[in-house]
């Protein structure tokens, strides 16, 4: 059995990186994109309205993350609080894309005679809605109950 190592990479590391990044030292940001990024990448690709998303989501968490450090409270993990600025965003993202959805769909509505007749528009829409819905259920969901429904419900997994 080897030895247990002593050089911090837990919870009180990540504490002085984040203290770190609230004084203006940006390079505490490698380390911890190095430590959280997989995770929350994770996250994104199932808390997302389109799992296309992640990476552009990641980008702005680690953005928020490090202009918002003076915020972090302590008491709690870094990633639980990382993880609470993906799902706000995630949120909000999804907010956006289902307002722009439905504006699209009354465009559409609006045109005359652009509908191809042997498509059923409300199963098209509800097919739409449903999808949407089910993002944003997921998001509200912790991580571990979205990953086994992502698994057996969705890529069905049993």
């Amino acid at each position: 059995m080897r030895p247990l190592s002593c050089t911090p990479t837990g919870p009180q590391d990540d504490r002085e990186l984040i203290k770190q990044l609230a004084r203006g030292d940006g390079s505490a940001l490698t380390p911890l994109t190095a430590r959280h990024g997989q995770r929350l990448i994770n996250f994104l690709h199932h808390a997302g309205p389109d799992p296309s998303w992640a990476e552009d989501l990641l980008q702005e968490v680690l953005v928020r993350v490090q202009l918002h450090a003076d915020r972090y409270d302590p008491q709690y993990p870094a990633i639980v609080w990382m993880l609470q600025i993906a799902r706000n965003l995630a949120t909000d993202l999804c907010r956006r894309e289902r307002s722009r959805a439905r504006a699209r769909d009354r465009f559409a509505e609006r045109l005359d005679g652009e509908h191809d007749p042997g498509r059923d528009p409300f199963g098209a829409a509800a097919d739409r809605e449903f999808e949407e819905a089910l993002h944003c259920s997921l998001q509200e969901l912790g991580e571990e109950l979205r990953t086994a429904f992502v698994l057996r419900e969705i890529e069905g997994m049993h």
